[in-house]
């Protein structure tokens, strides 16, 4: 708030924080994904919704400083790749249930297919990310280092998930997917909401704050 014209110095630090400081996770079959990646530390549950939380303020402000500036082959391509890696970390944070007693969220455990009963793993499908990047100006190796990672992560889940628990296929339609309702409906079951298939959307966006609320 004291710097004028703060846009670029925040592009800048944020680029920074997911190339260079912020490691990625592992893909989830990776051999040594529980020993090696650095997201499967042990950490409380207040850690964890931190993290998280911190993470969806970096991703508000970086996609209020892509709007303000001034578009271009170079931005373009920081601005889809580091978003990616954003949405990459958060996908690993909020699929780990925490072990013990208190192990934290009841959307982490359906989200990540480990929910007492039937249960399959949801995820997102980043093959419009894959196509999009393709062409992109990455005007340093560290761009094209961290599409690499995103993609190998993302790719794993790919191969995890079933179709029917793709999640935001906003991609194919403006509309929520089979995966979306089903995501919902589980978590609405286990929290005693009503009509929770129905009004899935209203429950994803807020307007029903229910869910939101509490994860």
């Amino acid at each position: 708030e004291h710097m004028p014209q703060s846009a670029l110095a925040r592009f800048a630090l944020i680029s920074r924080l997911m190339t260079q400081l912020l490691p990625m996770p592992l893909p989830v079959d990776h051999p040594q994904k529980a020993s090696r990646c650095f997201w499967m530390q042990d950490m409380k549950q207040e850690t964890k919704a931190d993290v998280m939380r911190q993470l969806f303020l970096i991703a508000r402000h970086f996609a209020a400083v892509c709007f303000t500036l001034r578009a271009s082959r170079e931005t373009d391509g920081a601005r889809v790749v580091v978003s990616a890696a954003i949405a990459a970390v958060m996908d690993s944070l909020f699929r780990r249930p925490l072990t013990g007693p208190l192990h934290g969220s009841l959307a982490s455990l359906h989200y990540s297919g480990l929910a007492d009963g039937p249960s399959f793993p949801f995820g997102v499908d980043a093959s419009a990310f894959r196509e999009a990047s393709e062409t992109l100006l990455l005007v340093a190796p560290e761009y094209q280092a961290l599409r690499a990672l995103v993609l190998d992560y993302f790719d794993s889940i790919r191969r995890l998930v079933r179709d029917d628990h793709i999640v935001f296929a906003f991609d194919k339609e403006m509309a929520c997917s089979e995966g979306d309702l089903a995501l919902v409906e589980q978590i609405g079951l286990c929290l005693g909401l009503d009509g929770v298939r129905r009004e899935a959307p209203l429950l994803l966006t807020g307007e029903r704050p229910e869910l939101l609320e509490l994860f």
